[in-house]
């Protein structure tokens, strides 16, 4: 080993400025291998080969098959929800409408809601219901009817 260079244990060869030399690594082993993800494991458990018991009796089947199986026999007794599990795993599930409405502001809900206020109560003055509105404090005297139905502005619902 020549004299410019720095050998500490368990790391490998440096030169004076602290790099490697060529050839040589910090990490000799190497990258550590990624976890197994979570559907690769599924997958794996999933193909391990289970005895499942048939009408012809017991038989081998990975866990797959017979977590399927099942599912049909479940849709064969009638359950919904193993009818619904099936269909969308064979088609998909049914595409959904969504309707995206622009945002308004605040102040841009106040000024609608005070238009509709306003048009509601010109429509109030302008033209009665033809209904007559029950008023809960109008119940009673005549004198109490009058005066509620003058307090209180009736809208055509």
């Amino acid at each position: 080993m020549s004299m410019n260079l720095i050998n500490r244990p368990g790391t490998g060869e440096r030169d004076k400025r602290g790099r490697w030399t060529p050839g040589k690594s910090g990490n000799p082993a190497g990258r550590p291998p990624e976890p197994e993800s979570l559907t690769a494991f599924l997958r794996s458990v999933g193909a391990e080969l289970v005895p499942v018991d048939t009408p012809a009796g017991v038989k081998r089947m990975s866990r797959l098959e017979a977590i399927a199986r099942r599912a049909y026999e479940l849709a064969d007794s009638g359950s919904v929800r193993a009818v619904a599990l099936i269909l969308e795993r064979l088609d998909g599930k049914p595409t959904q409408s969504v309707e995206v409405v622009q945002k308004q502001s605040v102040l841009e809900r106040t000024y609608a809601a005070a238009e509709i206020l306003a048009q509601l109560e010109e429509a109030a003055r302008t033209d009665p219901p033809s209904v007559p509105v029950a008023c809960p404090v109008a119940s009673g005297s005549p004198e109490r009817t009058a005066q509620a139905e003058t307090a209180l502005p009736l809208a055509r619902v």
